[in-house]
């Protein structure tokens, strides 16, 4: 249906349900960005005539169902039934200001629970020599998704070791889950150089995904690449303008491959839509595409370590359904990156350098929008330039992807 994801859109449609509450999107309903939603009714808040509510994230909001019942023969029934969606706070400029006020009762009940938390989360458990971020996930290699795919892919070489895949090479798919996008200009991997604390997990690798492999064959690789690749607008190189890199796709599916090089051509169109459809057959972004300097061929045989989101079917990428895994853990990713740190102690952070934006052979203008925390850190021998301030709180970078 193009919604397959969005359950609650269908549950509304289900005569024997009075209320649904959702939320997989982290978005706010009813809200005007759903103006054009079939069957929404965004004066009431409902769905095929049902209330639904979704409460934003973190908090953002209090979703609020109203239903006005009444009792007729021994049996409750639905009058009426509107939703909303209240906001709890503004965000201007990346600032968040409260509008309600806290709850002096609940604030107390809670404050023992809260300070435990505090204490377990900011136990340290190792050390970085230096700062690991994603400011610049977008537009080039970055240490926070190298240290996720190392951790990812030694965890699946010593689990299929000496098996029927044990002589397969096995690389490593990581996306950049925090790196800005509809959350905000705070929302990224920020780790600043000493200790690792467990919170700081939490910031290299958000959900409680669990490790799984996939067995996939040049071809797919290339096209989980494709797919990966249209987070990025086509960017015309007949065009002097500014272009903006990116739009409002989720950094959460733009996969890095590690253990292959490749280049992306953005003056190219994406080859897929955001639900896996080919839109353009003949639009190829990734170049180059190699595995120990050779040429990938397209019936060469890889093992991917990646999470158990993407490999059953999370983000309807091409040719990843569960039916091709070969190796699903019970290991929660996040558990595995702290068992690293502890383990290794000590990291230091490096850059991947497998991939890249490929240059073009015109005067183009291209720019992104990232952290204002980007600017405090020595972003080494890279491409980009700050220009100033940018929408909602973000600054406005230049990348240069000029040929030479």
């Amino acid at each position: 249906h193009g919604m397959d994801e969005n359950a609650g859109y269908y549950l509304t449609a289900d005569g024997a349900l009075d209320a649904v509450i959702t939320g997989h999107q982290h978005r706010v309903f009813p809200d005007p960005a759903y103006a054009g939603m079939p069957d929404a009714d965004l004066a009431q808040g409902r769905i095929h005539a049902h209330p639904a509510v979704m409460p934003g994230f973190y908090g953002s909001h209090l979703g609020v169902i109203d239903l006005e019942l009444r009792q007729a023969g021994g049996a409750w029934r639905v009058v009426t039934a509107t939703s909303e969606a209240r906001p709890i706070s503004t965000r201007d400029h990346g600032k968040t200001t409260p509008i309600v006020a806290s709850d002096p009762d609940l604030t107390a009940l809670v404050a023992p629970d809260h300070e435990r938390t505090l204490v377990y989360i900011r136990q340290p458990i190792g050390r970085t020599t230096g700062p690991i971020d994603t400011f610049f996930a977008i537009v080039e290699p970055d240490p926070a998704s190298a240290i996720v795919a190392a951790v990812q892919r030694l965890a699946v070489e010593k689990s299929l070791h000496g098996g029927e895949y044990g002589d397969l090479p096995v690389l490593s798919a990581v996306a950049p889950f925090r790196a800005g996008g509809a959350p905000g200009p705070d929302y990224y991997t920020d780790i600043q150089v000493g200790a690792i604390a467990i919170k700081n997990v939490a910031d290299l690798y958000v959900y409680p995904n669990t490790l799984q492999a996939v067995r996939v064959t040049g071809a797919g690789l290339r096209e989980w690449l494709e797919m990966s690749a249209i987070l990025y607008n086509r960017i015309d190189p007949a065009n002097a303008a500014p272009q903006m890199l990116v739009g409002d796709g989720a950094v959460y599916n733009r996969d890095m491959i590690s253990g292959v090089t490749y280049e992306i051509d953005v003056t190219v169109p994406p080859r897929y839509d955001r639900s896996g459809h080919v839109v353009a057959p003949n639009a190829r972004r990734i170049r180059n595409l190699a595995y120990d300097g050779k040429p990938v061929a397209d019936d060469a045989i890889f093992i991917v370590a990646t999470n158990s989101y993407r490999a059953s079917g999370g983000g309807s990428f091409p040719g990843l359904d569960g039916a091709n895994v070969v190796l699903a853990t019970p290991d929660i990713l996040p558990n595995l990156i702290a068992d690293y740190i502890r383990q290794v102690k000590e990291i230091t952070p490096s850059v991947e350098a497998n991939w890249r934006l490929a240059p073009i052979d015109a005067p183009v203008d291209v720019r992104f929008q990232t952290s204002p925390m980007a600017k405090s850190r020595d972003v080494g021998q890279t491409r980009v330039a700050l220009l100033g301030p940018g929408d909602n709180g973000f600054d406005l970078y230049r990348v240069d992807l000029r040929a030479g």
